[in-house]
């Protein structure tokens, strides 16, 4: 009688895929490499610097403008034929303060106002 021993079957392709898996590992790896190389050798410039310098500059002389009006003790005429003005702030205040005494009259008369103040200007024949 004959004795066999037995060999547990191995699986032929688990050689090959770890070849594979490792090279597209390595193939990976060094595109990464490649690109943050070129990255680091190139920076690129911000895609529209100058135009975003334009608008922060604009912006920060609306800004200054706007609170040299607001700060102002001048009057002045914004819209002479719907008769608007631009008053202190301490004059405005003292008016709404006086209006206030009879509230109804005060917001219609205000509302009156601001209907006089928006309304178009006159069409062109």
């Amino acid at each position: 009688m004959k004795t066999e021993t037995y060999t547990e079957p191995t699986s032929p392709g688990l050689g090959k895929a770890t070849i594979y898996a490792i090279t597209i590992l390595a193939v990976l790896l060094i595109g990464y490499l490649m690109v943050h190389a070129m990255r680091s050798y190139l920076p690129a410039a911000p895609i529209n610097a100058k135009r975003a310098e334009e608008r922060t500059a604009a912006r920060k002389e609306v800004e200054n403008s706007a609170q040299k009006e607001l700060h102002s003790e001048d009057y002045a005429v914004l819209n002479p034929a719907n008769g608007v003005v631009r008053l202190p702030i301490s004059r405005a205040m003292e008016l709404t303060l006086q209006g206030m005494q009879n509230p109804s009259e005060f917001r219609s008369n205000l509302t009156a106002r601001v209907a006089n103040a928006t309304k178009p200007p006159p069409a062109f024949e």
